[in-house]
């Protein structure tokens, strides 16, 4: 069986259903209704391996946020968490990144803020909010959380500067060992 993946409507398709909203012919008897989304548009799948030991909920992709480029429809990027834990955050965040309207997506978790992602030090993340800067520049905003919520936690922007090929390390605004950070946002 296929995993489980979240779709999203192409771009282009839901700026044509914007203008003309309602279709001039009547709908096929029996005919499912048209949404303006494809299945073959996939943007995620399971990153992580699903062996682990972790309580995490393999092959679930949770939260999902799309950024568009301002100067560059075409250009997206989305983020989302990656094996999400039942009582909050999870193992890591994916990012997928396009630069032909959602034709195709290049995949992978955002370095340096887990340690299921092999590079970071925290043990959760959550709240992914991708965004692209009017230079092209993508920024992914995350809530990183020690695995006790309330507990240590920290908002993070990690950047990208060649389009999502490679990711700068976390860096992190704010740190609180109080107050839980939740709901984060972004706007570049």
């Amino acid at each position: 069986a296929a995993p489980p993946c979240f779709w999203l409507p192409r771009h282009r398709e839901t700026r044509a259903r914007a203008k003309h909203p309602y279709p001039s012919a009547p709908a096929r008897p029996h005919a499912p209704a048209r949404l303006g989304f494809r299945r073959e548009k996939r943007v995620s799948t399971d990153l992580l391996d699903g062996s682990s030991s972790s309580a995490a909920q393999p092959e679930t992709q949770t939260e999902p946020w799309l950024a568009v480029n301002p100067e560059d429809p075409d250009h997206l990027v989305a983020g989302w968490q990656e094996a999400r834990h039942a009582d909050g955050a999870a193992r890591a965040l994916g990012v997928a990144v396009s630069t032909d309207g959602g034709r195709s997506w290049t995949e992978s978790l955002v370095p340096g803020l887990t340690l299921a992602d092999g590079a970071g030090s925290w043990a959760r993340a959550s709240d992914p909010w991708p965004a692209v800067g009017p230079d092209g520049v993508l920024y992914s905003n995350s809530l990183l959380v020690s695995g006790f919520i309330p507990g240590p936690n920290a908002i993070a922007v990690s950047v990208s500067r060649d389009g999502g090929v490679s990711w700068e390390p976390p860096v992190e605004i704010t740190r609180d060992n109080l107050d839980f950070n939740d709901k984060n946002s972004m706007i570049v």
